[in-house]
């Protein structure tokens, strides 16, 4: 049996874990998206491919989409609109286009367009390119044939399109950038692509060697060639933020993939006039995120001549309003006026610091003149308000003797919408202590004539009084002042009335695993509830991304907002053209969260900011739970380690209970760290790369930002817990159903145990053969079946005979069992992709590019020995030799094998090899060995 304190210590592990899973699945709010309803019959026209291309890609399909009449003027094939191709992600289907294509279709009949969208998707039969990277080619090859197909539609239109506009869903937004490294691509019939939650940065879960070198392939492409053959494309890409479990926000940015002045990176909680976060499929139908998708499109087409424009500022101006910062603008604005002329209209001067204007409509245009001239005591100003006009605000400089500004300067543009949705609400802040602020006099809000209720609300405060800032404690701080830190809060502010706008600095929350929660209670408002709009925001600001959070509280009503990161500052500074990184702290012009909070001047609030316990153990699922396999298969070769060093030194093979705390974390983690500080220098580098040796996994981690001190400790210690449950778990099952077999079979006779060994042999020769014909998967899963029988087996004999070397037998064998489980998991996405493509063509398919192949025929064969050679044999030198080589090969899993989990299995099945081909040369040695000589 196990220690008692190692047990309790995995029990609480593994139940912290488990919270942690808990919250990334369910800590979310009510789903804020709105549905986008068609309003006709919706249709999925199949365009006709050429035999040739059919018969190499028979399982993909292009469609175009249409709805109503509009579907039967479309079965001529004769297109007339701007062409839009919707490439669909891991097993996305093509009619997940609908939503954006009836939006754009339903906009461009009520706003009378002039021209329209011709919306095409392909269909790529939902395969898993999340996990097989081997389908990627195909699918960027038939794209390809989709483009030259989509143009040849428009051969007789009046107007025919020169580019065609690219949406990528999840992986369809990384076969979209794929496209321009076939070497017959023309890169100018496609200059704008969207992205919609696709993993730029790299791949969720590197399941296999071709997923990691395609996706290596594009970006390594587009950083060399961003100034050369794609200066011309724009990309916008939108992660789908929190609730996104599938591609975390973090790896949806273009950071070093493309330079900023053509790409834009953001989020849909940042997304003006969105503000919600979406999962990995919502995303694709959430009404406001596709709204922000279907205007940018209209934005960026030329009206003159109906084609998107090639002017690259132009479009990445309309992207930048759309995605954001909008200033509450009634439609896209390309050029706001720098002067404005102020027509007639009545004047109000407001000699008042904070003031609220209220009116059910306004008769005429008017003018409400803030004279910040008179106010020592400010330098800071806040101006909102929800008027229906573009330019509403400005600011003038009033000379000697005029009764009021006759002309002013326009800084309508430097606004932001504010929620809730519907509201209109717009904001513009100012530092009145700026260089081009300094001879202002007044400010000017515009009210034109409306019969809608019109509301401003301005503040001008001293900066000293309202920016305020406060370092949120570290790791260590907060554990030790546990449990205050959590039940009384890190932070309390007490904010009275008379103050519209606070903004809070946050030091210190550098790293992802930091999580607090703000909480903004009401205390008293003093006048009645003035509309359904009223209340305060809470904005998330993160300056170094796009990836803003609001949180909409209603009049005097209290809310929260989780204060937690994608990525950490500083961000790293990158060359295009070599692709290199480095970090500059400095150069950071501001890499502090920020709180902004827009309130009601009438009520008075109380701010706390308390850790969040559990959304902290989410983050840790959420970055580092795909770390994990490889740390507890690292704990597991480990226990194998000491129980072949203890059988090599004469004893018994003691528990895999038993031998996973033998194995300190101080005997692997160490020495990885030394090797991974070692091959990130620039000279061992140079001298390693022609060589073919890949950098290690913890490089690109830190190009995220994601890794920390001690992060490689702590969960190597988190994988020695699990283990331990995963363990003692297994061990418990097969307990019970040995004894169920026992009561079942036991009255058998042994004739019929010699048959079932003889049918296991067989099984396993199959599994070889499934292995290399089908699929290796396969076979891998024949040794983990075949495995937990003769586990089971092995338990029911040691209680009917209790002997040592079957108790040694059976020791030895449930930690090849787990690692034969986690042989068998690494190894299911092909399964899975082989189970598909069965179903998909209704017959057995050879499986021709199976990443699991050559692992599993391997892995059945080391099982064929191993089951010959299943004792603890006492070949002392070559067992030794084994412990050291595993060992070591436990050390470059750390390091090469952290994210690219595919070489977790080859090191798996070398290890096992290493041990088969030990245990056969014993068995051999002892077989052959001269019998001592007889008198």
């Amino acid at each position: 049996m196990a220690p008692l304190k190692p047990v309790v210590f995995s029990v609480l592990v593994v139940a912290l874990f488990v919270l942690g899973i808990f919250d990334v699945i369910t800590n979310y709010e009510e789903n804020k998206c709105e549905m986008t309803w068609m309003f006709e019959m919706p249709q999925y026209l199949r365009v006709p491919m050429s035999k040739k291309i059919m018969e190499k890609f028979p399982n993909y399909g292009l469609y175009v989409y249409g709805e109503g009449q509009y579907a039967v003027t479309l079965q001529s094939m004769q297109m007339t609109g701007v062409p839009v191709l919707f490439i669909p992600g891991n097993a996305g289907s093509y009619k997940q286009v609908r939503s954006l294509a009836s939006v754009a279709f339903r906009r461009a009949v009520d706003k009378r367009k002039l021209y329209h969208f011709n919306f095409f998707s392909v269909d790529l039969n939902e395969e898993y390119s999340g996990l097989y990277g081997s389908c990627l080619q195909d699918q960027t090859e038939f794209v390809h044939e989709a483009i030259k197909k989509i143009f040849g539609l428009y051969k007789n239109a009046e107007i025919k399109p020169k580019t065609i506009i690219l949406v990528g869903h999840s992986m369809g937004g990384l076969v979209a950038r794929g496209l321009f490294t076939l070497p017959n691509f023309n890169a100018n019939q496609v200059n704008t692509i969207y992205m919609q939650a696709t993993p730029n940065q790299s791949p969720v879960v590197v399941t296999d060697a071709d997923l990691a070198s395609y996706h290596q392939a594009v970006n390594t492409y587009w950083r060399a060639h961003g100034n050369t053959t794609l200066a011309h494309v724009t990309l916008v890409s939108s992660g789908g933020g929190e609730y996104d479990v599938q591609v975390r926000g973090g790896l949806t940015p273009l950071d070093g993939i493309t330079d900023e002045e053509r790409g834009i990176s953001s989020s849909t909680t940042h997304i003006p006039k969105a503000w919600v976060s979406t999962d990995h499929r919502c995303i694709v139908w959430c009404k406001q995120v596709v709204l922000a998708f279907v205007r940018s499109m209209f934005d960026i087409v030329r009206e003159d001549t109906h084609v998107v424009s090639d002017d690259i500022a132009y479009r990445m101006h309309v992207f930048r309003h759309h995605f954001v910062q909008n200033p509450g603008s009634i439609g896209h604005v390309t050029h706001w006026p720098d002067t404005l002329t102020l027509q007639p209209g009545q004047w109000s001067e407001v000699n008042s610091k904070l003031h609220r204007w209220r009116k059910d409509k306004v008769d005429e245009m008017t003018y409400l003149s803030i004279p910040i001239g008179l106010f020592d005591d400010v330098d800071h100003a806040m101006v909102q308000s929800n008027i229906m006009h573009d330019s509403w605000v400005c600011v003038c400089e009033r000379k000697e003797g005029e009764e009021h500004c006759t002309s002013c300067h326009d800084i309508s543009f430097t606004g932001n919408v504010l929620p809730p949705l519907y509201s209109n609400k717009k904001v513009v802040h100012l530092d009145l202590n700026a260089e081009d602020m300094l001879r202002v006099t007044h400010i000017v809000v515009i009210v034109p004539a409306t019969e809608k209720q019109v509301e401003i609300l301005w503040d001008v405060y001293r900066r000293d009084k309202r920016h305020l800032s406060n370092t949120v404690p570290g790791l260590m701080e907060t554990m030790f002042s546990y449990p205050e830190s959590i039940t009384k809060g890190t932070l309390i502010l007490d904010l009275g009335t008379d103050a519209a706008f606070y903004r809070l600095k946050l030091y210190n929350m550098n790293n992802v695993l930091k999580v607090y929660t703000v909480q903004l209670h009401t205390a008293k408002c003093r006048e009645p509830k003035p509309d359904d709009h009223a209340g305060s925001v809470i904005r998330l600001h993160i300056p170094w991304n796009n990836e803003d959070s609001y949180r909409f509280v209603g009049y005097s009503q209290s809310g929260n907002l989780s204060i937690r990161l994608q990525n950490v500052p500083p961000d790293p500074i990158i060359n295009i053209q070599s692709g290199e990184y480095s970090w500059d702290t400095a150069s950071a012009t501001n890499d502090h969260v920020e709180l902004y909070l827009h309130l009601d001047p009438s009520c008075s609030y109380k701010v706390t900011l308390a850790l969040s316990f559990k959304e902290m153990l989410g983050q840790l699922v959420r970055f580092y739970g795909l770390l994990l396999p490889t740390f507890c298969v690292a704990v597991l070769l480990m226990s194998l380690v000491f129980q072949l060093k203890t059988v090599a030194a004469g004893g018994q093979c003691p528990s895999l209970l038993n031998s996973i705390w033998q194995m300190k974390p101080y005997f692997v983690v160490p020495f990885a760290l030394v090797i991974q500080y070692v091959l990130q220098l620039q000279f061992v580098q140079s001298a390693l790369t022609p060589m073919g040796i890949p950098e290690p996994d913890i490089a690109g981690l830190n190009k995220q930002g994601v890794m920390f001190k001690g992060a490689q400790l702590l969960l190597y210690v988190i994988a020695l817990a699990i283990t331990t449950f995963q363990a003692g778990v297994i061990h418990l099952i097969i307990q019970f159903k040995s004894r169920l077999l026992g009561l079942m079979f036991g009255w058998l006779p042994s004739s019929l145990a010699r048959m079932l060994d003889k049918l296991m042999t067989v099984l396993v020769i199959a599994g070889l053969g499934a292995a290399v014909c089908l699929n290796g998967s396969l076979g891998i899963f024949v040794c983990y079946f075949v495995s937990f029988v003769k586990l089971l087996r092995l338990c029911y004999s040691t209680r009917q005979v209790p002997d040592s070397s079957l108790q040694s037998r059976y020791h030895l064998m449930q930690t090849l069992f787990m690692l034969w489980l986690w042989l068998f998991m690494l190894n299911a996405p092909p399964l899975v992709v082989f189970g598909k493509a069965v179903q998909s063509s209704h017959s057995v398919v050879v499986f021709s590019r199976d990443p699991s192949r050559m692992v599993g025929a391997a892995a059945v064969f080391v099982f064929l020995i191993l089951s010959i050679c299943d004792t603890p044999l006492l070949g002392r030198t070559s067992l030794r030799a084994v412990s050291y080589v595993v060992h070591g090969l436990v050390i470059l899993m750390l390091v090469f094998a952290m994210v690219t989990l595919y070489r977790v299995t080859y090191i798996l099945v070398a290890s096992l090899g290493l041990l088969a081909i030990a245990q056969l040369y014993s068995l051999l040695s002892g077989r052959l060995a001269p019998r001592p000589k007889t008198e």
